[in-house]
């Protein structure tokens, strides 16, 4: 998800499951909109030369971080790759949506978080942060 988001596609000759994973890929976009159009833009990674391509968006007032993005191939037995956020505040601790998993701003910035662990090619990432104070 970046920027604008649509289909290229005839919606009428998908079946129920398809259509359905339509509609949870819109609420999902839908929610996070106003941070993708309105947050600031960093570029994680150099997509040329990385095994991955990694984007964040930041609120204006830092309290919201959403880092999307793509792990073009994986490879066996290979270490989780570290990526560091840019743009938030190093005081502030920072939840992980989907866990019970809590960072401090400055180890986002300075240490960085692991990538999740991928199988196949072109594995999504999505984590998207809350700030807790």
């Amino acid at each position: 998800m970046a920027g604008s988001f649509g289909y290229e596609l005839d919606l009428n000759t998908l079946s129920d499951e398809e259509k359905q994973e339509v509609k949870d890929q819109i609420t999902r976009f839908k929610q996070y909109r106003g941070l993708i159009h309105n947050g600031l833009y960093y570029r994680l990674s150099d997509p040329i030369n990385s095994k991955f391509a990694l984007w964040e968006y930041v609120s204006e007032d830092k309290k919201e971080v959403l880092v999307h993005g793509v792990i073009f191939r994986t490879e066996p037995n290979r270490m989780q790759s570290i990526v560091k956020l840019r743009g938030i505040l190093p005081n502030k601790n920072y939840s992980l949506e989907g866990s019970n998993e809590v960072y401090k701003g400055s180890a986002l910035l300075n240490g960085g978080i692991l990538l999740p662990k991928s199988w196949g090619d072109n594995f999504p990432v999505e984590m998207h942060f809350i700030s807790e104070n």
